[in-house]
Formats: C-alpha cells, sequence, structure tokens
C-alpha cells in the first residue's frame, strides 16, 4: 500500500571509496534528496585509493562538501553505543541536521538496547548522567549530550525476521536490497508481490507494538539492472517501475551507482515524472503525505496545534514533546516554555513553509533566533516555535567596502569571528551570545554605539519571508517603507533571513572591566552620566550593579572598550571613570572586537518561568534621576540593574531615519526583579524621568506603554505597514502593533 511517504530519489555507495565524494557532489548538483554509505569491508588488508573508507571520517568528509542533501551512514557492530550517539549528534550539527543512522543488524534484544542509549544521550534537556545495565551494554555513568540538531532516524535494513520485527517495532525506516529479493522472484511483478508480503509482516509487528505502520519509511536500494526501463533509460518503462514500488509503500527510491550519467538521467527526467504522476494519484484517492511521528511523540502532543496537517517538509525539521531533546529546544536564555512544536529551519524555504503553516493553526506563534532577549517572547506554551538557528552563515562579500551578509540564527560572537580576519566588526551589544535576528531588527546598542551607531544603523538591505510567505527584498531603493519600519520594530513585519551589512574597520581595542566601590550611589550614578557625556566617541563603558549587602558599599561594574590600541589614549579615557570611586580591581587588556565580546553560547538553554524587566531611557541623568534610580537598587528590587549607552554616531542619525525611536537618549536603563507588584510600583514612580525605553529590554506587553514609545506620527506609520505587510497580526508575540 502507498503510505504517503514523500517522494524521494538518491544514491547508496555500497563500497565507501573515495568515488563516493564524486558520486555525493554530482546527487546534490542534481538535487536529488539522498546519500547513503553502505557497509563495505575495513579489514585493513586494503591500499590505496580504492581502499574502503572509515564510515564516519568519510561522512564528515561528505558533509562539509555538501549543503542539503541527507548522509545515512552505519556505525561498526562493536563501537560502544555513547560513542556512535556522540559521533551521530557532532555529525548532524556540524552538517546542519542531515544526518540518519544505520543500525547493525542485531537481533533480540540487543537492538532494542542500542536504540535506548541512543537516545537517551540525546536528551542533554536531562541533567543527570545516564547510567543503564542491559543484557548487552553496561554504562555506569554517562554524561548526555550533544543534542543533535534534529531526531536522527534510525534506520534497519534486511529481510530476516528479526529484521522484519526491528522494522515495525522500533526503527524510523527499513531499507530493503532489491537484489535480495530477485534470488526467488526474476520477475518484477513477483518482487513487488514479495515486497508488499514483506511490508505486510512489519506492518503487523509495529501494530502489535501499538504502532501506526505509516511511522516506518520504507527505502528500496536497486542497481542499474533491477528495474525494467532503467537499464535502457526508457522513462515510460521506468517511470512505470518507480510507480510500482511507490504503491507497495517504498516511496523512497535509491539507486546503486556512480555513474554520472544514468544519476543525471534519473534526477533530471525520472525523478520530475514520476513525482507528477505520483502526485495526481494521491490526490485523485486523498493520500495524506508525510511520514507520522511515532506513538511515543503523538501521545505527548499538546495545545490545539492540527499536527497532521504539517507540510512533510516540516515534519522533517519538527521538535514535539515526545521527541527525546525537545527539552534542549524549550527554554530561552531567560523564559521557559513547553511549545507543541520547535521548527528547526534549514533555509529559507523552511521559514516558507513554516511561516505558512503556523498562519493556518490559531496558536501562539514565536521565532527565534538566538533566545537571549528579554522582551523576546521567543519560546511559548502549547505553540509553535520557528527557530533559525540553522540559518547563521557569515559571508563576506566585499572586504574592501565592508559588505558582509549575516543569517539571523548566527551569534554575534560567531559574525565577530568570521569577520575579524578582515579586519571588520559590527558594533552588536555586549555579549556574543545573542542572536542577530532579535537585536538587529529592534537597535542594537553595542560598544561602537557612539562611535558608529546602532547595529540597525549598519542595516544595507534585507530578505524577509512575510506573513503571506512570501520572500521580499527591503533596501533605501527597495520597499522602502519596509526598510524603515524592520529597523526599530521588524518583528512585526516578518521574519529575516538575511541581513546585508556595511561594516566597519577596527583593529586592536582596549577591553575594560572596572570594578569601583562608592558610598554614595546618588552621587556616583550622576557623575558616571556626567563623565560618559565628556567622554570621546572612542570610549565606551557600561554600568552594571545591584543591591549592596545591609551596612555594605555599593559595588559597580563598569565594562566596555576604548577603540584605541594607543597606551596614553587608553589611560586618559579611563582615568575619569576610575576617579569615581574606590578602585577595587580592573582589567584592561588590548584584543579583538571578538574576543571582547566574547565566545558563542552552546547547549541547551535552562531559562524558567517568566523573566520581570522594565526599562526606561534618558537624554541625561539629572541628580533627581540618580537619586531615585540609587533609591530602586537600595530598595533591594532589583538584583541586576544596567545602564547602557549611546549617543554620539547613534544619536546623530535623523529621529524619522528609522523606526527606532529615542535618538536624542544617551543612556537606557535595565532593571531585572521578581516581584512585579513592587517593581512595577517603583517604576512608575520613575516614570517622570524617562523618555521611552529600549524595546528590547523590558518585558511589558501592554499595548498602550509600547505605543508610547513612538511619536504618533511614527506610530501611524508602522500601523499602516503591519496593515500591509501583516494584517491578520500573525507576527504578535512581541512587541506588538496591531493592525
Amino acid at each position: 500500500m502507498d503510505y504517503g511517504h514523500p517522494l524521494t530519489f538518491g544514491a547508496h555507495l555500497s563500497d565507501p571509496t573515495r568515488q563516493a565524494i564524486e558520486t555525493t557532489a554530482l546527487a546534490e548538483r542534481l538535487g536529488l534528496n539522498y546519500l547513503s554509505i553502505g557497509s563495505g569491508s575495513i579489514d585493513g588488508s586494503e591500499i590505496g585509493e580504492d581502499a574502503h573508507l572509515e564510515h564516519w571520517t568519510l561522512a564528515s568528509q561528505l558533509a562539509a562538501r555538501t549543503g542539503s542533501i541527507m548522509l545515512r551512514t552505519a556505525p561498526q557492530s562493536g563501537v560502544n553505543p555513547v560513542v556512535i550517539a556522540r559521533s551521530a549528534a557532532s555529525l548532524d550539527l556540524l552538517s546542519g541536521a542531515r544526518t540518519e543512522l544505520t543500525l547493525p543488524q542485531f537481533g533480540g534484544t540487543q537492538l532494542e538496547e542500542l536504540a535506548t542509549v541512543l537516545s537517551a544521550i540525546w536528551d542533554s534537556g536531562t541533567e543527570n548522567p545516564l547510567t543503564f545495565h542491559g543484557r548487552h551494554y553496561s554504562i555506569p555513568a554517562a554524561q548526555r549530550g550533544p543534542a543533535p540538531a534534529h531526531r536522527i532516524p534510525l534506520w534497519v535494513t534486511g529481510i530476516s525476521d528479526d529484521s522484519l520485527r526491528a522494522a515495525g517495532q522500533l526503527a524510523d525506516g527499513w531499507v530493503v536490497q532489491y537484489a535480495d529479493l530477485t534470488a526467488t522472484n526474476a520477475e518484477f511483478a513477483s518482487t513487488v508481490n514479495a515486497l508488499n508480503d514483506l511490508a505486510r509482516e512489519v506492518d503487523t509487528h509495529a501494530i502489535a507494538t501499538g504502532r501506526d505502520p505509516r511511522e516506518i519509511r520504507r527505502q528500496i536500494v536497486v542497481k542499474q539492472e533491477d528495474l525494467p526501463g532503467l537499464n535502457t533509460q526508457d522513462l515510460d518503462a521506468a517511470q512505470a517501475s518507480v510507480l510500482a514500488l511507490a504503491d507497495a509503500g517504498f516511496a523512497e527510491m535509491l539507486f546503486e551507482t556512480t555513474d554520472s550519467d544514468l544519476l543525471t538521467w534519473i534526477a533530471t527526467d525520472l525523478a520530475p515524472a514520476v513525482a507528477d504522476d505520483l502526485a495526481q494519484v494521491r490526490a485523485e484517492a486523498g493520500t495524506r503525505v508525510g511520514v507520522m511521528r511515532n506513538a511515543g511523540v503523538r501521545a505527548r502532543r499538546v495545545g490545539t496545534i492540527d499536527y497532521d496537517s504539517m507540510p512533510a517538509r516540516l515534519q522533517q525539521i519538527a521538535i514535539e514533546p515526545g521527541d527525546p531533546h525537545h527539552a534542549h529546544h524549550r527554554n530561552t536564555y531567560l523564559r521557559g516554555g513547553n511549545p507543541g512544536v520547535v521548527l528547526l529551519a534549514r533555509d529559507i524555504q523552511d521559514v516558507r513553509d513554516a511561516v505558512t503553516w503556523a498562519a493556518s493553526q490559531n496558536v501562539p506563534f514565536a521565532v527565534r533566533s538566538g533566545g537571549h532577549g528579554f522582551s523576546g517572547r521567543s519560546t511559548n506554551n502549547a505553540g509553535i516555535v520557528l527557530s533559525l538557528r540553522g540559518l547563521r552563515d557569515v559571508t563576506v562579500l566585499d572586504p574592501e567596502a565592508g559588505l558582509v551578509r549575516v543569517g539571523p540564527g548566527a551569534q554575534w560572537a560567531e559574525v565577530a569571528r568570521a569577520l575579524e580576519p578582515y579586519g571588520l566588526a559590527i558594533s552588536s551589544g555586549d555579549s556574543g551570545t545573542v542572536g542577530v535576528g532579535g537585536l538587529a531588527t529592534v537597535g542594537g546598542i553595542g560598544f561602537f554605539a557612539k562611535e558608529h551607531g546602532l547595529t540597525i544603523d549598519y542595516i544595507e538591505a534585507l530578505d524577509i519571508v512575510t506573513a503571506s510567505g512570501d520572500v521580499v527584498r527591503a533596501s533605501r531603493t527597495e520597499n522602502p517603507e519596509l526598510f524603515w519600519g524592520m529597523r526599530g520594530a521588524g518583528p512585526n513585519f516578518g521574519v529575516v533571513t538575511s541581513f546585508e551589512f556595511r561594516v566597519q574597520k577596527t583593529g586592536l581595542i582596549a577591553h575594560v572591566q572596572l570594578a569601583i566601590r562608592t558610598d554614595d550611589l546618588t552621587s556616583f550614578l550622576y557623575e558616571y552620566g556626567q563623565v560618559v557625556e565628556a567622554t570621546p566617541n572612542d570610549t565606551t563603558l557600561f554600568l552594571l550593579t545591584g543591591a549592596a549587602r545591609r551596612g555594605q558599599p555599593s559595588v559597580v561594574q563598569l565594562y566596555g572598550v576604548v577603540n584605541s590600541a594607543d597606551r596614553d589614549t587608553i589611560l586618559a579615557r579611563l582615568q575619569p571613570f576610575a576617579d569615581l570611586g574606590q578602585l577595587v580591581n580592573q582589567q584592561v587588556y588590548l584584543t579583538t572586537y571578538a574576543s571582547a565580546i566574547g565566545e558563542p553560547a552552546t547547549g541547551a538553554q535552562h531559562g524558567h518561568g517568566e523573566p520581570l524587566s522594565r526599562a526606561g531611557a534618558l537624554p541625561h541623568i539629572t541628580r533627581e534621576a540618580a537619586h531615585d534610580l540609587a533609591g530602586l537598587i537600595h530598595g533591594g528590587l532589583t538584583g541586576f540593574f544596567q545602564i547602557r549607552t549611546t549617543g554620539g554616531a547613534a544619536g546623530a542619525v535623523p529621529e524619522d531615519a528609522t523606526a527606532y525611536s529615542g535618538r536624542g537618549n544617551t543612556f537606557h536603563v535595565v532593571a531585572l526583579g521578581n516581584n512585579r507588584a513592587r517593581l512595577e510600583a517603583a517604576w512608575s514612580g520613575l516614570s517622570r524621568h524617562f523618555t521611552g525605553y529600549y524595546l528590547n529590554l523590558d518585558t511589558d506587553t501592554n499595548p498602550e506603554r509600547i505605543q508610547g514609545v513612538f511619536s504618533a506620527e511614527k506610530w501611524e506609520r508602522l500601523v499602516a505597514l503591519k496593515r500591509e505587510w501583516d494584517p491578520g497580526n500573525l507576527f504578535n508575540d512581541n512587541f506588538n502593533i496591531a493592525p
């Protein structure tokens, strides 16, 4: 029977030799979907170019040379399952969620134990080590992780009773070699009947275990001489053969060949013809296309999401609550959540499909780049999360002009590292773990903001997926009004899939960390403001403090950069800050911008609950404002109080040049707390000092407060943009501008 599985064409390499590299490159260029690496033989006796290659090494090489084709390899049977799990997960992360795994042909319980251990190691969201004691494997304590980039499908191969049982009971996929069937069924029609019989046995095992047979993908590996019409490239005959196999449930076709002419014919002639015919047959029969998730996953689905309507392409990148590494993706840096599905986009088409599908579901929809923001609600409960982490390429388009293209899922530390060899940098906040997408659509208050402007001031163009699923480009000449709105209120209008920045040349800089003790926090804050405004634009020092212990002086951290490598200049810039109080610790050293903003984050984020922060912006820190801010800190309402500074080049940009509001504000205050009522009451008392706030620093979603950030004229323009680009308000789970 036709299980409705997506039609797939690929190549199978039975002998993993150097020829695999050329065949894989051709298969990807032709747009084939899949490549599997067979067992071969590795006994140490073969040498030279035709020797069989170790699978993981070969798979890593193939992954590095390709960007889209799915890769499946097989571990050696004697390898520790923890090693297998980590190798497969690492390859999946490095390849961008393109790894699948063929399990050894074990019988009985050994395969079950292996699958159990693999799943447990990949469950990096569980913090305690794995302890496992079975008949075949004993693991006293193994650290979990890394989690793979997606749920790695596990395949079994063969037509033995053990293989059929394992395929039905635990595998995600089952592979049959056509040649294994032809010994007793030489005629094609007889072979198809044999396949139907074997498929029913797999289905019987699946149903007995409580599974739906549609959970199990089915691949068949054929040689050039196996299928009628294939050897002679007779399109009609070959097309009929493939359709017969698809009707028997084997919609995934792997061709065991390295013949470039044959692969080209398969990709350009056979595959499109079969796809058209099969689509018509399925449409007439009402066959739903896709692979059903396993029973354990389906049992843990949440909310009102229509999971069955999820397109087949999205099913490949979906992480549901029942998946073993859902915990790795459910939370953000500050917020905890339990989304009904997380979609790990690999490319722009995934983003388009995700947006279109999300628009059909009446559930919360969040978009995540780095998951680091205070205001960004990039997780939810029982809704859909679109993760852009897979879109993280950084490409230097023109090093002399400083033109670069950056994916929204990159972290700023990754961007800085990629630009450093060219002597380039983008002012991008104060932490390298922040994602590009959330920061570069709202503002971006970085260490070079005074000297070179906000991050949004570097943007030359954006590629955007809109609420309709269309891809548009925005720049000063293309959709200029949308370009205006994306720089300051971007999360409301679409999902950016690519940024083009014109960046700055930079050399060595002074990275600065000062710890200063003060008995008079009011005077310190006021004088800090005076020093900041008097300091040249090449210097930025942010402020961080919290409530002091009873009876103890306050300790204030100042951190940032002096964009200079000259010792005398650095000392001259820092001395006024050091004079603000008793200097109790200092670190000043020459380094690069990439080093200054730190390392990228790895692993799961472990936020929990709902974060609480309030933000405010001031043109100047007056004595009255300093007094009231010091009172807030002394009152113990915040353990994290920060002031970021702009002014300079950021303030020199005309207020109406971008949707970002508050160019005249030099100081941006944020306080994190844990008592909503008390913090809001205190912040209300401070409001007379503020002229708006930086949207990325505040968790308040009150519509009136959000509207108050913008002038009446800007608000009207933003509402008009929202009505044009997102009239259904799909992108609402942030600081929302309702249409």
